[in-house]
């Protein structure tokens, strides 16, 4: 599945292209790595190969914007052979041999918009990209339950305790999301960090914390204020970290989340990883 690689001229701006290109794609490997996609069942092998291809670098520069996982090949595939485009992507496993092998068969968005039967009970949504239409989205969510964000979550912006803060909504989009335990944001309440990888969102694990600016700031046991804006105004709270817990902690600790964080085979496309702890905050607000 893997794409060849991409000749380069021999010049400054080759040789920046090529080092944007390999940050580029160490700092997607260091997302999907903090992903919650295991298995220690070697059937569960393509759909894991499935997803790294889908969220490298290689599948961004191929114009990858939806990849769905399928148990086999949809059935009404065959009738859509022959669209030109990228788009959409589908995968399932392949048949025969002892290495697992991975096929995959493409169409463009409209083709999708036109044939929604495309979408089959069983498929699972391994990349969604924003771009995407309103209407594709729309039907994730009615034929497979596919949400982007966890239901609950608090979208704001992360600031320095001695930043200015704004008086108005950035105009740039949220880059801070909790899911408070209790449903709401109050002083004490705990809650888990979220992270945006790839237009879906994960909480974060102290394996990746530091993958993050605040996250630095959280490891170092430093404050953070987080600020978001309601139709009452602008609310700030004072973060501080509290103790990590674990897969198991966080379905009990979480457990009107609980749907949401974690995929009903228990592990495969889990929000939550199960070999790291999930990193855990306290808030209370701040008067400012």
């Amino acid at each position: 599945m893997g794409s060849p690689s991409r000749p380069c001229p021999r010049s400054a701006g080759g040789a920046n292209w090529r080092v944007r290109a390999r940050f580029r794609r160490t700092v997607l490997e260091s997302f999907v790595s903090m992903l919650a996609l295991e298995s220690p069942d070697p059937r569960d092998a393509p759909l894991v190969r499935f997803f790294a291809r889908a969220h490298s670098v290689d599948a961004a520069i191929e114009g990858w914007r939806l990849a769905l996982w399928c148990p086999k090949e949809p059935a009404a595939l065959e009738r859509m052979r022959g669209h030109e485009g990228t788009e959409v992507v589908f995968g399932w496993p392949g048949s025969g041999g002892r290495a697992p092998t991975i096929r995959v068969a493409t169409v463009p968005v409209h083709v999708l918009v036109r044939a929604p039967e495309l979408l089959e009970s069983g498929q699972r949504v391994v990349l969604a990209k924003r771009q995407l239409p309103d209407e594709v989205f729309d039907l994730l969510r009615d034929r497979l339950g596919y949400e982007p964000d966890v239901p609950g979550q608090i979208t704001g912006w992360w600031y320095d305790v001695d930043d200015h803060l704004p008086e108005t909504p950035p105009a740039w989009r949220e880059t801070a999301a909790l899911l408070p335990a209790e449903g709401t944001l109050r002083d004490g309440v705990e809650s888990l960090v979220l992270v945006d990888v790839n237009d879906c969102a994960y909480v974060l694990s102290e394996r990746a914390l530091r993958t993050y600016t605040f996250g630095a700031r959280i490891a170092e046991d430093e404050p953070l204020l987080f600020v978001r804006f309601t139709v009452a105004g602008r609310e700030v709270w004072r973060v501080t970290p509290a103790e990590p817990l674990d897969a198991n902690t966080v379905a009990v600790r979480f457990a009107r989340h609980r749907d949401s964080l974690f995929a009903a085979d228990g592990t495969l496309a889990s929000r939550v990883r199960r070999d790291a702890r999930s990193v855990v905050v306290r808030v209370v607000r701040d008067a400012r």
